[in-house]
């Protein structure tokens, strides 16, 4: 009777542990710098191994959304070829006047997707607005209401570097 007690305490141990020890989690890391303003940022994440890390410079009329749908999706500063890392300590990675940013990306092919990947550095500017997609289809460049496109394997890379003003 003690051997069986042991099994039942050994198997309820073993199922619990691959309970605690998932890989394949979804992270958001958003590093907020200088003032702020009028920030309203929305995220959503469905799926797993999906990574968001960035920082938010000195702000004004930001508007945010971002959305990953599928697995092994990243946005977020370059980390990757070129690899210029977090903007945090020098104003980068979105930062002042009238950002109005928009970037999803989608991959359909659940466990098998291949990485997509966006990069960004926004910085300087006046009137910033930028609509980005991976995985979606777009059928007018006014329109942000994208459909999904059903038959996305992912691996796709866009890295973004836009300076200036308008």
């Amino acid at each position: 009777v003690d051997i069986l007690k042991k099994i039942k305490v050994l198997v309820t141990g073993v199922l619990f542990s691959c309970f605690a020890f998932a890989g394949d989690d979804n992270t958001i890391n958003i590093i907020q710098v200088g003032p702020g303003d009028d920030l309203e940022l929305t995220i959503t994440q469905e799926g797993f191994n999906n990574d968001i890390f960035f920082s938010i410079g000195d702000g004004d009329d930001l508007i945010i959304d971002m959305m990953q749908v599928g697995n092994n999706n990243e946005i977020g500063w370059a980390n990757d070829a070129p690899s210029w890392g977090s903007g945090a300590a020098w104003g980068g990675d979105v930062d002042y006047d009238d950002q109005n940013i928009k970037l999803w990306q989608n991959c359909t092919k659940n466990s098998s997707c291949n990485k997509n990947d966006i990069q960004f550095h926004i910085s300087y500017g006046t009137d910033n607005k930028l609509w980005w997609s991976q995985g979606y289809i777009i059928d007018d460049r006014n329109d942000t209401n994208w459909s999904k496109d059903n038959t996305e394997g992912g691996g796709h890379n866009v890295t973004i570097d836009i300076h200036g003003s308008d």
